[in-house]
């Protein structure tokens, strides 16, 4: 996926940005989120370049809110095991510093199915 030239500025000048991704939610069933700040591929951590120190993530989806345990300095995502029914649902994540007075977008977010979770990593129940 390549992100555009305005963008990339953006997250060049660490300015956080904010939003929230409309979804249609086909089967009923447990959900892996993966929250990140940057691409997996780009193997950094969530803590790199960034302008305070993250703390913990939440993931917003419809008007439920989740939120993570503590984020060390080395993790790289924040994940989440979430059971959603199916339906038109607005998600939205972002990372917050330790009293949430400052708050991060998370740019990539990657979903799965856990059905297909579990089968891609070997893992029998």
């Amino acid at each position: 996926m390549k992100i555009p030239l305005g963008i990339r500025a953006t997250l060049k000048k660490k300015a956080c940005m904010h939003g929230y991704w409309p979804v249609n939610i086909e089967d009923t069933g447990d959900y892996y989120f993966q929250l990140w700040r940057w691409p997996k591929e780009s193997g950094k951590s969530l803590q790199e370049k960034n302008m305070f120190t993250y703390e913990n993530a939440i993931l917003k989806i419809g008007s439920e809110e989740y939120k993570s345990t503590s984020i060390t300095k080395d993790d790289r995502f924040a994940s989440f095991i979430v059971n959603l029914n199916s339906g038109s649902k607005n998600i939205s994540a972002e990372f917050t510093n330790a009293k949430a007075s400052k708050r991060c977008g998370a740019y990539y977010v990657y979903v799965t199915h856990m059905d297909s979770f579990l089968v891609e990593n070997h893992i029998h129940n």
